[in-house]
């Protein structure tokens, strides 16, 4: 076959790689061996199906220069170590197809169940570790794991085939598809509760070991990859989260995939500095010296999320996690099985599990997390199971963050804007049904101007969702029948000053507001977490700290007021997570600013340089000159401490 056959050849089986289903966009590349000293490969980033003869590029196997004005596959290394290590083959193609990039994307071998396709690729389609693209670690790596093979698959990177002609390795791809395919669909490994906890976590830890998470270009490129694939599936994103919660695009826009986007962008946009190590001032006792602190990864972080706000509650810390350098497990709540399936799909298709994986499941799934060592855990959710992390963690000694909630205080004192507080507090308040752990639990109002505020309250409900909330398709729903239920016996026997309405069929609950409420009703007794606004009026903002005081510290605290003494009192004497002055919720939305509890509200904090502080151990090192070694510590001790009084004062 002469060399325009050959370029003809490798036009033609590009053209069958898409008619087959074998390629995804323009990912992939195909050889063949020219002579035993060079090679011809497609060229870099060109759809397969517009190749022409001339676009092969013929470049040398073992110097890897090549001829033409076309640049080669970034892979040309790959293929030309293959032709050189493996003097029978003739023919290589690297693919990203569907079934086998599930593999490579979970970062699994194949097991074989076929008997003829053994005779091929043995009991086990071997996996190789990963490597960045184009480099000569996912060179070795391949060649590795190839060894005497037909295929093997590529640990993110799809899979790779050869054979002694173009046909034979057009052969072997079909096949070693075929293998992928029927393995997912009899239902082997698909659902991930089958694997091992256990292995998932020390093949992250191997994956950590190699140190590749640690270089800051793999970093930010999976962040990337990560902002590109939520771009990908955001009509999956909306489409789950009203199935789930009844969430409005806008709402799912504004309140979870808009925060994401948010919090990647400025991770990319500071991770240099993040990351970089901080010089602090060195004491004189420690001359000549420099100070410097190191910010290092944990390792393997473990991130359990909540269902009111399912996918930034996961996101948002995973981004923090990555951009820290970590391997993660996230594990969103099951109560949300809509969002936690697309988180699940959005992280297969973008990591291999040996650096990030989703765990799915109730009760037992957690129970089992929690049983295994994690270098660190962040959790978001209610107080009881926040318990059960912190005693779980404790038997590992594994440090944690626990972002959890309580009952958030709204107070409005006699100089407030009424009007405008009134839309600020509905929106915070009612906003995903007032499921939302920093949302306005209950108004503490000045007794002159409550029943000024009660009408505000009214008439902006009905401004944003109209006479008849229930049906607003801008209103969402109680997320299953326990919380509804639960919801409904707070205000059981109440004399309630306005009602939504409540439709049990659908989960829908309006606003609903107690105007008499005092600190004995029923609805003040828990964290309510749902559509329900009682009203405590107060005469003293002093009389307000007393009681605030005696109660467990809130995750918020909202102030509407416009005396700057009322807005220093509050602030200075009243302890709380974080919160807002003539606003709510919106102190949550930066992240320039950290976002967490105090006392029973929960520990830590995070968004933006607090979420990378929060992921990573700030190492301190003291790098000492060998020029000068001051003897005044080393004994015998026997003289005047003028000296040491000096140096330690």
């Amino acid at each position: 076959m002469n060399e325009m056959e050959m370029r003809e050849k490798l036009v033609d089986y590009g053209k069958r790689l898409v008619a087959a289903g074998l390629v995804q966009g323009t990912w992939g590349n195909l050889s063949m061996r020219l002579s035993e000293e060079t090679m011809l490969v497609t060229p870099s980033g060109l759809d397969y199906n517009r190749l022409s003869p001339a676009d092969m590029v013929k470049g040398d196997v073992r110097s890897l220069e090549h001829e033409g004005e076309h640049k080669p596959t970034s892979e040309k290394g790959l293929h030309a170590g293959i032709y050189q290590r493996r003097p029978e083959i003739g023919a290589v193609i690297h693919t990203h197809s569907k079934y086998a990039s599930v593999f490579a994307a979970a970062g699994r071998s194949v097991p074989v169940v076929q008997p003829e396709l053994k005779r091929i690729f043995g009991s086990q389609v071997p996996l190789a570790k990963y490597g960045l693209p184009g480099t000569k670690t996912l060179k070795k790596h391949t060649i590795e794991a190839l060894g005497d093979n037909n295929g093997c698959i590529m640990t993110a990177h799809g899979m790779i085939c050869c054979g002694r002609t173009m046909e034979e390795a057009f052969d072997h791809c079909l096949k070693l598809e075929d293998c992928c395919r029927q393995y997912i669909e009899e239902g082997y490994e698909r659902d991930e509760q089958i694997m091992d906890i256990k292995e998932i976590l020390e093949r992250q830890r191997s994956f950590f070991a190699e140190g590749v998470t640690k270089d800051l270009s793999y970093r930010r490129s999976a962040l990337l990859k990560l902002r590109n694939e939520v771009k990908r599936h955001e009509n999956e994103i909306f489409d789950a989260l009203y199935k789930d919660l009844g969430k409005s695009a806008y709402e799912v826009y504004e309140t979870e995939i808009g925060l994401v986007y948010s919090e990647i962008t400025y991770m990319l946009k500071h991770l240099d500095r993040l990351a970089r190590p901080k010089r602090v001032a060195t004491p004189l006792s420690n001359f000549p010296s420099k100070s410097l602190i190191y910010r290092e990864p944990y390792g393997s972080v473990l991130i359990m999320s909540p269902w009111n706000y399912p996918f930034q509650l996961t996101l948002v810390p995973l981004a923090g996690a990555l951009a820290a350098g970590n391997c993660a497990v996230v594990k969103p709540s099951a109560y949300s099985p809509a969002v936690s399936h697309i988180i699940a799909k959005i992280i297969s298709e973008t990591f291999s599990e040996c650096y990030v994986h989703t765990v799915t499941g109730g009760r037992e799934a957690n129970q089992n997390l929690l049983s295994q060592k994690f270098d660190y855990i962040f959790f978001t959710g209610g107080k009881a199971v926040g318990r059960q992390v912190m005693e779980a963690a404790a038997k590992h000694l594994s440090p944690v963050t626990l972002e959890l909630g309580g009952k958030s205080p709204c107070i409005v004192d006699e100089s407030a804007n009424i009007p405008l507080a009134a839309r600020r507090i509905v929106w915070g308040k009612f906003l995903n049904c007032g499921q939302t752990c920093v949302a306005p639990d209950y108004i503490l109002v000045h007794e002159s101007v409550k029943s000024k505020l009660l009408a505000a309250l009214v008439k902006n409900i009905e401004a944003l969702y109209g006479e008849d909330p229930v049906n607003s398709k801008d209103y969402s729903k109680i997320v299953n029948e326990k919380h509804f239920d639960r919801l409904t016996a707070l205000i059981e026997g109440e004399d309630l000053y306005y009602s939504g309405g409540i439709d049990r069929d659908r989960l829908k609950m309006g606003p609903v507001i107690i105007d008499e409420a005092s600190w004995d009703s029923k609805a003040m007794g828990e964290e309510i977490f749902g559509p329900i606004l009682p009203m405590i009026e107060f005469d003293d903002l002093r009389r307000v700290k007393k009681e605030l005081e005696g109660r467990p510290k809130p995750l918020a605290l909202y102030l509407f007021t416009r005396s700057k003494a009322s807005m220093k009192y509050v602030t200075k004497n009243i302890s709380f997570g974080g919160g807002c002055i003539n606003d709510t919720i919106m102190h949550l939305a930066t992240s320039n600013m950290p976002f967490g509890g105090v006392g029973d509200s929960g520990m830590g904090n995070y968004h933006g340089s607090y979420s990378f502080r929060t992921f990573t151990h700030e190492k301190s090192v003291l790098n000492k000159s060998n020029l000068i070694d001051v003897p005044l510590r080393y004994p015998p001790y026997g003289r005047d401490t003028k000296w040491l009084r000096l140096f330690l004062k």
